[in-house]
């Protein structure tokens, strides 16, 4: 294999521009905020969303536990604890047949959703809102 020696980038002649390493980093930082501040829009768009389908969500919990009667074998746990050591088995069956598992897993969902957004609107959020100062502090005696 040859090597051009006539090649001035072969031979070190071509310098790169003074300053061209602070205005590429510049704008890679430039380019990493203005991402975030594209995904800090669209995580907060979603939590508006969830924040819409949490009240009828949770209404809708409310009902079904009151209308399984979920709620008062509950209820029946602190008012007669006796009956329910006694005939624990059937007291645990009672309670699993009467939770209403289709708004339960409608409520947890939602919640999960809502602690992942919140997450995201965080780590986000610190990208945007980061700023590094820098100051020169003098330790007085």
């Amino acid at each position: 294999m040859q090597t051009d020696n006539k090649n001035p980038i072969n031979q070190g002649f071509i310098e790169a521009p003074s300053g061209l390493l602070d205005k590429v980093m510049l704008r890679i930082d430039r380019q990493k905020r203005l991402m975030a501040i594209r995904r800090f829009s669209l995580v907060s768009a979603f939590l508006l969303i969830i924040l819409a389908a949490i009240i009828p969500i949770w209404q809708s919990f409310q009902f079904n536990m009151t209308q399984s009667g979920f709620d008062q074998y509950v209820s029946l746990l602190f008012y007669d604890f006796n009956l329910i050591i006694a005939e624990w088995q059937n007291f645990g069956l009672s309670l699993l047949e009467s939770l209403p598992i289709i708004s339960t897993v409608e409520l947890l969902a939602v919640a999960f959703a809502l602690l992942l957004v919140i997450k995201s609107e965080f780590k986000y959020g610190k990208i945007i809102f980061n700023h590094q100062h820098n100051f020169n502090l003098v330790n007085k005696i």
